[in-house]
């Protein structure tokens, strides 16, 4: 059986997710919102605990709608070049919370 590729965008509100077969076929599509915090004016923070719970979600119900198969490539982007610091004794755990700030 050929693998699966499994896609996953951060965007401004969501993360998503997609499982296509190597031709390009859509099987699966998920998606899960978090949160976006404006503490002053022209400012957004990000809670990185919040964005990758939200990327789990996403793929763990886009694998679940797709057919039974291997994973045999990821890709992932994300919005803002946003930059996560792990926590280095639980590995994969967000540590930090980003922040954007934007100008008018």
């Amino acid at each position: 059986m050929t693998p699966y590729l499994l896609a996953v965008d951060v965007g401004t509100l969501a993360a998503r997710a997609g499982v296509f077969d190597a031709g390009g076929a859509l099987f699966a599509a998920a998606s899960a919102s978090f949160t976006l915090h404006r503490p002053l004016e022209h400012h957004a923070v990000y809670r990185m605990d919040d964005i990758w719970a939200a990327v789990c979600r996403a793929v763990r119900d886009a694998r679940a709608q797709a057919p039974a198969g291997e994973i045999g490539g990821i890709a992932f982007d994300a919005t803002s070049g946003s930059l996560a610091d792990t926590d280095t004794t639980t590995i994969g755990t967000p540590s930090t919370v980003a922040v954007s700030v934007f100008y008018k």
